[in-house]
C-alpha cells in the first residue's frame, strides 16, 4: 500500500507538471493490473484493483484534478490544450506521412541540442554522433529483442523494458497526435520519457558491447569482459564533453550582450544626435544580398545618456514595396535592447552599444526592394509607442540593405540591348498599346538588368518624343525605379527586373518615338549609351523600338 500511494503521488505530479506526464498512467494500470495477478493467491485482486483506483484517483483528484476542472470551467476543454493550439496557431491543413517525416529533422537537432528559442544549435558533430549512437542502440535492443522471444533473457529482466518501451511509444504517439494539429515537433517534448529512452539506450548499447566483447581479443593479461567497461566509457565520454563545453562555446557566447563601441562604421547611417534619454547615433544594415523568406541583419547603435524609469521595448519595423493594399511589410522585431539583455533602467550610460538582430522576412515580399525600417520605442505591456522622454518626436526612418527575389524578364515586347555606362542594360521593352487617343495614359514596360553594380543613384530618363526634335520632351515619365524602392545603387550584378511607367501624351495627332536614358539629379549629367542597333541611340539616349501613334480620339 505505501509503494501504491507513492505511485499515485507521483502520477499526479507528472499530471499537473505536463499534459505528458498523463501517457503514465495505462503503463502504471498495466502494472497493477500485472502485480495483482501475480499475487492472486494471497489477496483478492479485484479488491486490490479497486483499492489501487480510488487510491490513485483520489490523489490525482487532490493534487492536479483541481487544475483540469479549471480549464473545464474556462475553456471548455480539461486539457486546455484548444486555446493552446489558437494562441500559438494551427495547421492550415493536416499534414500527412511525409510531411511529418521532413519535421524529423527540427525533432531530431532539438533533442540533442538545440537551446533558446530554437535559435542556439549544437555543432553538426553532435547531431552526428547523437545519430550514430541512436543506431546502434536501436540495432542492440533489436537483438536484445530477438533474444528475449528466444527465452535467453528471463522474464523478471525483460518484462520491464517492455513497459518503458510502452511508455515511449504512448508519449510518441501522443506527440504525433500534437504535431498533426500545430507545428510543434520539437524534441523536448520527448523529455518526459527521457528517463526510459536512456535506459532502453543503455540496454541496446549493452547488447553491442556483449556482441563486441565476443569478438574484440582479449588483452594478454585481462579477461575478454574487461572490454565492456572500456566501451561504455567509450560511448558516454562524447556526451559527457559535450555537455560540459556546450555551454560555453555554444550557449554563453549567443546570450553576451551587444559590445560597445567608440566609432561608428563608414557604412552605417549616421544619425544626428537627439535631446532624449536614448539616442540612436546611427544604423547599420547589411548590404548582403537577402532572400525573401531569409534574414536582414541590422545594427542600432544606441547611446543612452539617461535611465528610464520603465524597462522598455524596441521596435522595428520592415518595409517595402506599396501594393494595392498599401505598403507592404516585410518584417518587424519586438524586443528588449540586446535581445533581452539590456534593460533602458540599468544600462551603462554614455556608452554606445552595437545592438544586432536579424528579421525575417516574409517569403511573400515584393522584390526587388531596397527597405524602408521603422524604429522606435515602445512600453510593451500596455503596447504604448512613444519617444523615451514622451515627447512627440516621430519613430526613426532609415533604408537599406537588399531584398532581391527571381529574375523577372518579358515574355513580349521589343529587345533594345542597350548598355548605359557599362554597367546598366536595358533588355525589352513592351509596351502595352502603340495606338492610342491624346491624352490617354500609355504605360511602358521596361526590363533591366545590372552588368556591375554603380556606386551611385540615377533617375531613369523616358521621354515622348518627336524624332525631329529629341531633346523637346512632350510627356515625360522621369522616375527613380519601382517608385524609389530599388535605385541603382542597389541593384545586382546578373540580376533582372521590370518596371512599369506611365506617360500622359498630351500632344498633337501623329507619330512619336520613345527615348530612355540616365542621368543624375545633382547636375543632370547623363550616362553614355551603346546600342545593339546604332540607328536607335543617340549618345546618352535610346529610341525604344515601337513607334507610337497619337490619335485625335474622340
Amino acid at each position: 500500500i505505501r509503494r501504491l500511494w507513492t505511485l499515485a503521488l507521483l502520477l499526479a505530479l507528472a499530471a499537473i507538471s505536463k499534459l505528458s506526464g498523463l501517457a503514465l498512467y495505462p503503463i502504471a494500470g498495466l502494472v497493477v493490473l500485472l502485480v495483482a495477478w501475480r499475487e492472486r493467491e494471497q489477496h483478492a485482486p479485484f479488491r486490490r484493483l479497486l483499492v489501487a483506483g480510488v487510491i490513485v484517483v483520489g490523489v490525482w483528484s487532490v493534487v492536479a484534478g483541481w487544475w483540469y476542472w479549471r480549464n473545464w470551467r474556462l475553456y471548455d476543454d480539461p486539457t486546455g490544450t484548444n486555446v493552446m493550439i489558437d494562441i500559438i496557431g494551427a495547421r492550415d491543413e493536416t499534414p500527412d506521412v511525409a510531411e511529418l517525416l521532413d519535421e524529423f529533422e527540427g525533432l531530431r537537432k532539438s533533442f540533442w541540442g538545440v537551446f533558446g528559442t530554437l535559435n542556439v544549435s549544437a555543432p553538426d558533430a553532435l547531431f552526428w554522433y547523437g545519430d550514430a549512437l541512436s543506431l546502434l542502440a536501436l540495432a542492440g535492443l533489436l537483438v536484445y529483442s530477438f533474444r528475449a522471444v528466444r527465452g535467453h533473457t528471463p522474464a523478471r529482466e525483460s518484462l520491464p523494458l517492455l513497459f518503458l518501451a510502452l511508455q515511449v511509444l504512448v508519449v510518441f504517439a501522443a506527440l504525433v497526435n500534437w504535431t498533426r494539429r500545430t507545428p510543434a515537433t520539437q524534441g523536448r517534448l520527448l523529455f518526459p520519457v527521457l528517463g526510459a529512452l536512456s535506459l532502453l539506450a543503455a540496454v541496446g548499447l549493452g547488447e553491442i558491447v556483449r556482441l563486441a566483447t565476443q569478438v574484440l581479443p582479449p588483452h594478454p593479461h585481462q579477461a575478454s569482459h574487461t572490454h565492456g567497461p572500456r566501451l561504455a566509457v567509450v560511448f558516454a565520454m562524447p556526451l559527457v564533453l559535450a555537455a560540459a563545453i556546450l555551454p560555453i562555446i555554444t550557449i554563453q557566447p549567443t546570450y553576451q550582450p551587444p559590445e560597445t563601441v567608440s566609432t561608428l562604421p563608414d557604412d552605417a547611417v549616421q544619425l544626428p544626435s537627439a535631446i532624449s534619454p536614448i539616442q540612436l547615433r546611427g544604423v547599420h544594415i547589411a548590404d548582403e544580398i537577402v532572400r525573401p523568406g531569409d534574414s536582414l541583419e541590422v545594427t542600432l547603435y544606441w547611446h543612452p545618456t539617461a535611465h528610464t524609469a520603465n524597462d522598455l521595448s524596441l521596435y522595428v519595423l520592415v518595409f517595402g514595396q506599396e501594393t494595392d493594399d498599401g505598403i507592404q511589410l516585410l518584417g518587424k522585431l519586438d524586443s528588449y535592447p540586446g535581445g533581452g539583455l539590456l534593460r533602458t533602467t540599468t544600462w551603462d550610460l554614455d556608452q554606445t552599444y552595437a545592438d544586432t538582430y536579424r528579421i525575417e522576412i516574409d517569403e511573400n515580399t515584393r522584390a526587388p526592394v531596397r527597405p524602408r525600417l521603422e524604429i522606435g520605442w515602445w512600453r510593451y505591456a500596455p503596447g504604448a509607442i512613444f519617444d523615451p522622454d514622451r515627447s512627440p518626436v516621430p519613430p526613426v526612418q532609415v533604408e537599406g540593405g537588399r531584398i532581391v527575389g527571381e529574375n523577372q524578364r518579358l515574355e513580349s515586347g521589343e529587345p533594345v540591348d542597350a548598355v548605359f555606362g557599362d554597367m546598366l542594360r536595358l533588355n525589352r521593352a513592351r509596351i502595352t498599346s502603340t495606338t492610342l487617343p491624346r491624352g490617354v495614359p500609355l504605360s511602358v514596360d521596361l526590363e533591366w538588368e545590372a552588368l556591375r553594380r554603380p556606386n551611385e543613384d540615377f533617375q531613369v530618363l523616358v521621354h515622348l518624343v518627336d524624332p525631329d526634335q529629341p531633346d523637346l520632351g512632350l510627356a515625360n515619365g522621369d522616375h527613380s525605379p519601382l517608385n524609389r524602392r530599388w535605385p541603382t545603387s542597389a541593384w545586382e550584378p546578373g540580376h533582372s527586373f521590370v518596371n512599369s511607367v506611365t506617360l500622359v501624351p498630351d500632344v498633337p495627332p501623329g507619330e512619336y518615338r520613345l527615348l530612355v536614358g540616365f542621368y543624375r539629379l545633382d547636375d543632370f549629367t547623363r550616362l553614355p549609351v551603346e546600342a545593339e542597333n546604332p540607328v536607335n541611340a543617340l549618345p546618352d539616349r535610346v529610341y525604344l523600338p515601337q513607334t507610337i501613334t497619337i490619335t485625335a480620339g474622340d
